[in-house]
């Protein structure tokens, strides 16, 4: 017997003769009853997949409503670290490629990082830029953030202008600093809308303190190694490009920003340029990004103000040997 016949009961009476109008009407019959077996199957089906949504360009940036920075003081590489550290990453001898080779541990890790890398998106930062507000990821607040809710900066060891192997933390500590992250041209520039050199000096000036008490530092980050080289090169047009106190205070970062880092940093768009308002500490007290809109210039520009203000009453206090030290010790936050 046909296969095809055990389907449905129907099919197996032993009629001998079937009139075309018989012979229609039980076909109709088998079509109507696989349909509705069909439709009223319980075998459970896998519901289709919907594509993910794609980015909206029309991005309207919010006021900045948490602290951004790390939960730990950053702390610098010692003074005699040997080149093996990782955060020193660069030539490694044939025993230690040898060794990591036959690490289990080590080779996942590698292999689940490579994995997270091919899973990111290549025009990721690209797909983010609103239209209207050329990447602007948050609204910079108009105060500073309190010291016992605010974070820690990360420390970054890259290349200045003048050095190699220069942590960012050394520069940072003690003063009230600047931070200016960016990377590329496009970047570059939107940092230099915020006028970080002439906040530096007005607040100077209102506080009337020494040049030292207020500094500013700038992190080229450059992750893709072609660009990083072409940086290096050029670092002659860069030094003419400003003054000779600041070379020591540009970085040339590779390594160091991972997604953890740059999540907590709020730093969500590499094409976007990000100003940080660090107190004495390294701690982020103010943080502003992309081109500056209106009101933010100015609470950069107080916030400076402030800081400078809280640092000399408190290195006053010190000399006068009132409450020596507070406020300073911000560790146990």
């Amino acid at each position: 017997m046909n296969p095809a016949l055990r389907l449905h009961p129907l099919l197996l009476r032993p009629h001998l003769h079937f009139s075309s109008q018989s012979l229609n009407a039980r076909k109709s019959t088998l079509l109507l009853h696989l349909l509705l077996k069909s439709t009223y199957s319980t075998t459970p089906t896998t519901p289709p997949t919907s594509p993910h949504p794609k980015p909206e360009r029309s991005h309207t940036p919010r006021p900045l409503d948490r602290p951004l920075g790390l939960p730990h003081p950053p702390e610098p590489l010692p003074p005699n670290a040997p080149t093996s550290t990782p955060k020193k990453a660069g030539f490694r001898s044939f025993s230690q490629i040898r060794t990591d080779l036959g690490d289990p541990g080590r080779n996942l890790e590698k292999r689940q990082y490579l994995t997270k890398e091919l899973a990111k998106p290549y025009f990721r930062d690209f797909s983010r830029l609103s239209v209207a507000d050329k990447g602007k990821s948050f609204v910079a607040p108009q105060r500073l953030i309190k010291s016992e809710h605010a974070l820690w900066f990360p420390n970054l060891n890259g290349q200045t202008l003048v050095a190699a192997g220069k942590d960012t933390t050394d520069v940072l500590r003690g003063r009230v600093s600047l931070v200016a992250v960016f990377s590329g041209t496009w970047a570059e520039r939107q940092v230099e809308l915020w006028g970080l050199d002439e906040a530096a000096g007005m607040a100077r000036e209102a506080g009337r303190v020494e040049d030292g008490a207020v500094g500013r530092a700038d992190v080229n980050v450059e992750e893709n190694l072609l660009r990083y080289w072409i940086v290096m090169m050029f670092r002659g047009s860069l030094r003419r490009r400003m003054e000779e106190s600041r070379w020591g205070r540009y970085f040339i970062v590779k390594k160091g920003l991972d997604d953890e880092t740059r999540d907590a940093m709020g730093y969500h768009n590499s094409k976007v340029g990000y100003v940080y308002l660090l107190d004495e500490e390294c701690k982020i007290r103010w943080a502003g990004s992309g081109p500056p809109i209106a009101g933010e210039r100015d609470a950069l520009i107080k916030g400076v103000k402030k800081l400078v203000a809280d640092s000399k009453k408190r290195s006053g206090e010190v000399r006068s040997g009132g409450k020596k030290g507070e406020g300073v010790n911000m560790v146990k936050t």
